[in-house]
């Protein structure tokens, strides 16, 4: 039987509706974890006065028994931070197995693969699609911890371990010397060279000014906007829900358009590190493609599910924390 704990008289009733909705929802009421607390207020909704005494009065039975204090603003936040971790390790599970198979060569092909890769590894480090609608090229480094990304998220490559943190920086890499071509060379033509052949045009200066979109729209065809634009946040939303799903749209590699210049290339190492492809294997995007579905179908429900589970968690974590605020610790 649980001990009885000590009440003050002006909080027996709060205590009270809380002991009982532990007792109905199964829930720990001594000691309370931040998740109860704001579970508890949820069910019970009431004005912040109201909120605001009940709280209290969790918090001084805690304190009265030497507990920690499972509603203050410090003990939510610590553990917002700790659910969205949870969601995000979810993510990167999905995405480790994506990258690897999504092409990086050839036309269209190599161009949606690119981008989508770095689409999937933003989504990875914990951005939103409203988050990678917004980035700026200079919100972008690579550095000796690996890729990180500036501005308002402050956020690197370093919890993913060696090797994805190097899978990341070459992501990132790949895309933004795509960036630069087309910003610097606004032709269509040029682009799709340099996907096949990884040569970038004889008069490229280098990179292009730091500043602009990070990801942008690309149409059927693998043209992209002049001057550069940046993708929407439900298409970026769509994009990766795709990709998590398996159902990413098919976009087959075209065959090359017969030149003189085609005809005479040379098809050794370019000046920018690059090895020029060789053709593309027929089964190669349908190869990547399975491997994504397998991927997806083994683990769409449980990620779907505790995505979900995280998500609500943290809105009612959030929606807790953002009442406490109203008031000083």
């Amino acid at each position: 039987m649980e001990r009885p704990h000590p009440v003050p008289p002006g909080y027996r009733y709060e205590w009270a509706l809380f002991a009982d909705w532990c007792a109905a929802a199964d829930a720990v009421p001594m000691p309370a974890s931040p998740e109860t607390v704001a579970a508890f207020l949820h069910d019970n909704p009431a004005g912040n006065q109201t909120s605001l005494r009940r709280v209290a009065a969790i918090n001084r039975v805690h304190r009265d028994a030497h507990e920690p204090e499972p509603g203050t603003v410090t003990a939510i936040r610590l553990r917002l931070d700790r659910v969205r971790s949870h969601r995000i390790a979810g993510r990167r599970t999905f995405v480790a197995a994506i990258v690897p198979t999504l092409p990086t060569t050839g036309w269209p092909v190599g161009l949606f693969g690119r981008r989508d890769a770095l689409i999937l590894t933003l989504y990875a480090m914990g951005l939103g699609p409203r988050d990678i609608a917004f980035l700026d090229r200079h919100d972008i480094a690579v550095t000796d911890n690996g890729l990180h990304v500036g501005g308002r998220h402050q956020l690197d490559t370093t919890e993913l371990g060696d090797i994805e943190s190097r899978v990341a920086t070459r992501v990132w890499s790949l895309w933004h010397r795509v960036l630069n071509v087309a910003e610097s060379h606004p032709s269509m033509r040029v682009l799709e060279n340099y996907l096949r052949t990884g040569r970038a045009p004889a008069t490229h200066t280098g990179d292009a000014p730091g500043h602009g979109p990070v990801v942008v729209p690309i149409d059927r065809w693998g043209a992209v906007p002049i001057p550069l634009t940046p993708m929407s946040a439900p298409v970026i939303a769509a994009v990766i829900a795709a990709h998590l799903s398996g159902t990413a749209p098919r976009h087959p590699a075209r065959p090359e358009r017969i030149s003189r210049d085609t005809l005479t290339r040379d098809h050794h190492l370019t000046a920018d590190g690059f090895e020029a492809p060789a053709p593309l294997d027929n089964g190669y995007y349908d190869a990547g493609a399975a491997a994504r579905r397998d991927a997806a179908a083994a683990m769409t429900d449980v990620e779907d599910l505790l995505d979900d589970i995280d998500r609500r968690t943290e809105q009612i974590l959030r929606r807790t924390m953002n009442l406490l605020g109203t008031i000083q610790e």
